[in-house]
C-alpha cells in the first residue's frame, strides 16, 4: 500500500510471484532521503515557530515576521529538493 492508501497492484503481483528484489539503498540514495528528511523537519519546525509567534502576539508586525520565516523555509526546501533532483538526473544520464 502506498502512503495515500492506494494499492500498487503491479508491485503486489511482483511480490506474490517472487520477482520483487530485496535490495538495500545505495549511499547516494540514503543521502538524498536524509536531505529531504531534514528539509521536511525544517518546514515542520517553521510551522511550529510561526504558530507560536502568532499565538503570542497576533498583530500585523508578527504576521509579517511569520510570513518572512515561512517564505525562507519554503525557498530553502525548494532549493534542497531541486538540488537533489538535479543530482539524480545527472547521475542517471
Amino acid at each position: 500500500m502506498s502512503g495515500h492508501g492506494l494499492l500498487d497492484l503491479g508491485a503486489y503481483e511482483q511480490f506474490l510471484s517472487g520477482e520483487m528484489l530485496d535490495s538495500e539503498p545505495s549511499d547516494e540514495e540514503s543521502a538524498r532521503v536524509d536531505q529531504i528528511g531534514r528539509v521536511a523537519v525544517h518546514l515542520v519546525d517553521c510551522v511550529v515557530d510561526v504558530s507560536n509567534l502568532l499565538s503570542e502576539s497576533p498583530d500585523l508586525d508578527t504576521a509579517r515576521a511569520a510570513l518572512g520565516s515561512a517564505r525562507s523555509a519554503v525557498v530553502a526546501a525548494t532549493c534542497a529538493v531541486r538540488h537533489t533532483h538535479d543530482r539524480v538526473k545527472t547521475a542517471t544520464t
